[in-house]
């Protein structure tokens, strides 16, 4: 790669100079004097000079054209600034609205062409080959941008009706782990290994704190006050920094990661990869941590990974009577509504707060 593209330097680079050397590198007779090319060289060569790339943010990425840009555009920039939604919200938002937008392309020339009778047709075909729940799940910003488009004078009116329907999958609460299989799963855990000791303090931090796996992956070694006993805490939806002492358990497991695990690289994160390259262990990638954990444990629970720490830990603060406001502020959220999701979960405390009023705090 350094050969073919003279990079003796870093430079950005883009799509069309990583075409022709990888066509060169194809019938590159030097590197394959032992064997001939095969049909997947080209390919190879550019996925690998792509990975290097973009690690170092040298690599020039063009993205994709969606139909009805404009339109997406305008819809998720006032997602931004009136509705003051999380980037990664934003990102969700978009990336369900554009699969609408490169379907109904194939059947309008203009947004303002699409018809009740095309959602009706787009949810049916996604019905084929998808659960309820992520039908659902998608509908949410469709219903959202339709209501924009139709203010905005680029949709019809009344497109989001046919998308008001209920989740039947959500008519029973899903089955959380409980605090006491939490604290089962935390006592248990192999912590013998490098990716032992990582995973339980991962693990510890999204239950203990109740964090969201975006907040643990953004979490920096900088935002760990040893001498102030303190952890700094950016929240995903709202982007304020909140600030907690840092718990005695928890402390303890950063610290033998830190000292036996984590290795020594130049990443200003908490958590990073252990092979090399290394790197911040995405969101992604811790869910997937602690679903690995909870099914090695043989936790019985229909929804397992870091949001379902998340979840015990705001009913067990509810089930030991910590009021509503406080498990709002602890957890981050803006308001009590989303708070009302753990109440619903959880039927002894539902029966308690059954008549328990909000207007103190509203």
């Amino acid at each position: 790669m350094v050969r073919l593209l003279s990079l003796y330097e870093l430079r950005r680079i883009g799509a069309a100079e990583l075409e022709s050397a990888g066509e060169a590198w194809a019938v590159d007779s030097a590197h394959h004097s032992y064997k001939r090319a095969g049909e997947h060289s080209k390919q190879v060569f550019i996925t690998a000079a792509r990975a290097f790339l973009r690690f170092h943010s040298a690599l020039v990425e063009t993205p994709a054209t969606i139909p009805f840009q404009a339109e997406l555009d305008h819809y998720l920039a006032a997602l931004a600034t009136e509705k003051g939604l999380a980037a990664n919200t934003i990102y969700a938002h978009r990336g369900h609205v554009a699969a609408f937008l490169v379907w109904i392309a194939g059947r309008h020339g203009e947004l303002s062409q699409a018809t009740i009778s095309d959602v009706r047709d787009y949810v049916s075909q996604k019905l084929k080959s998808c659960k309820m729940t992520s039908v659902y799940t998608a509908a949410q910003p469709l219903k959202s941008f339709f209501a924009f488009g139709e203010v905005s004078g680029f949709c019809s009116a009344h497109l989001g009706a046919v998308l008001s329907f209920s989740n039947r999958s959500r008519a029973q609460p899903a089955k959380h782990p409980n605090w006491r299989e939490v604290r089962t799963l935390l006592d248990n855990l192999d912590r013998t290994t490098a990716s032992g000791l990582r995973n339980h303090a991962i693990l510890s931090l999204c239950a203990v704190y109740g964090l969201r796996a975006s907040e643990v992956s953004r979490l920096r070694l900088s935002d760990l006050d040893w001498t102030e006993g303190t952890m700094t805490v950016r929240r995903s939806k709202t982007g304020a920094p909140q600030q907690y002492p840092l718990q005695a358990e928890t402390a303890e497991s950063i610290r033998d990661y830190l000292q036996s695990s984590r290795p020594e690289c130049l990443c200003p994160t908490l958590f990073v990869t252990l092979n090399r390259p290394f790197r911040t262990v995405n969101p992604i990638g811790l869910s997937m941590v602690a679903r690995r954990a909870m099914s090695e444990a043989g936790l019985v629970t229909a929804k397992k990974g870091t949001h379902s720490l998340r979840h015990a830990a705001a009913t067990e603060l509810l089930r030991t009577g910590t009021p509503l406001k406080d498990i709002a502020d602890f957890l981050g959220h803006k308001g009590l509504k989303t708070v009302s999701t753990y109440v619903r979960c959880d039927e002894v405390a539902l029966q308690e707060v059954a008549a328990f009023s909000l207007g103190q705090f509203l």
